[in-house]
């Protein structure tokens, strides 16, 4: 009798402690982290729990163990992170860890190497109030890299080439990738970015002139935004260019058909002297336009 009464006794504390959490799994994804229905073909997975005052969102390796926390204010459509955000190597130890305000980076974050050694520490400014500034940026070996807060630091790596972010003041005045295929240097961020002819304005008129929605698209009623990258090389030319986020294959060929249309830009310049760049455009499609 006394054993039963401790199995029903362990039983109950365990239901009674699984009821009082409300975090569920929602959702799960591949490597790439697209949503995938299948679990067995997952990489990680997401649960969420609500609280009293506070949404926290967990995403986990398959594995189960934790890759990141973060508190939310909403979750859908889209998660809004508001409070303290953290990452975690698949090992346990913390990635990377910061405060949020509606989905903006706000005072100090920070990124670690995966033995624990500090990587990167910046401070980040609400609404543009101030530029974020980078405080320190370590080598895996411990070596300040950015010394007065200057600097050129790489800051990540891929088989198609290795990025930079270039540092004065402390301050973030370009970022740019050398291909490892063809040696070339493409700009994302510079003191003066490429420039449509005419400015932002013109590039509305030009869109406005140009795009024609498709009329399958029209009849289906497909509506959204579509997201094109190209290349504005030293020349102003514009190359390359590919949708990185579409909505159908009609308003995606529209989309590539009227930036592959557009004459030369002013090309981006970093100290003075034209630089080939990278440059995301989007273009809208609504009914009634």
């Amino acid at each position: 009798m006394r054993t039963y009464l401790i199995q029903f006794f362990f039983v109950f504390t365990s239901f009674t402690t699984l009821a009082q959490t409300s975090e569920r799994i929602t959702e799960y994804f591949d490597k790439d982290w697209k949503t995938v229905s299948d679990k067995h073909l997952a990489s990680y997975y997401r649960t969420i729990e609500y609280r009293d005052d506070v949404i926290m969102l967990r995403d986990y390796f398959i594995s189960g163990k934790i890759q990141m926390v973060a508190e939310c204010v909403e979750v859908d459509p889209k998660p809004i992170f508001d409070g303290k955000v953290t990452w975690y190597y698949e090992s346990g130890g913390i990635k990377s860890e910061g405060t949020y305000k509606e989905n903006e980076k706000v005072g100090t974050y920070k990124t670690y190497y995966e033995n624990g050694s500090l990587e990167m520490e910046e401070m980040h400014f609400r609404k543009k109030e101030a530029k974020s500034k980078y405080i320190h940026f370590f080598s895996p070996s411990g070596v300040e890299l950015l010394p007065n807060g200057k600097g050129v630091i790489q800051t990540s790596t891929n088989k198609d080439g290795n990025s930079y972010n270039e540092v004065e003041d402390s301050v973030l005045v370009a970022s740019f990738t050398v291909s490892k295929i063809t040696n070339d240097t493409t700009f994302g961020v510079t003191e003066n970015m490429a420039e449509y002819k005419g400015g932002l304005n013109g590039l509305a008129g030009y869109l406005q002139g140009a795009v024609k929605y498709p009329s399958q698209a029209r009849r289906a009623g497909t509506q959204g935004t579509v997201y094109v990258c190209f290349i504005v090389d030293k020349q102003g030319a514009v190359k390359d260019s590919y949708v990185i986020k579409g909505i159908s294959p009609e308003c995606d060929a529209e989309a590539l058909r009227v930036v592959s249309a557009m004459e030369n830009w002013i090309p981006a310049r970093h100290k003075s002297i034209p630089v080939k760049s990278r440059f995301v455009l989007p273009i809208k499609f609504k009914i009634g336009r």
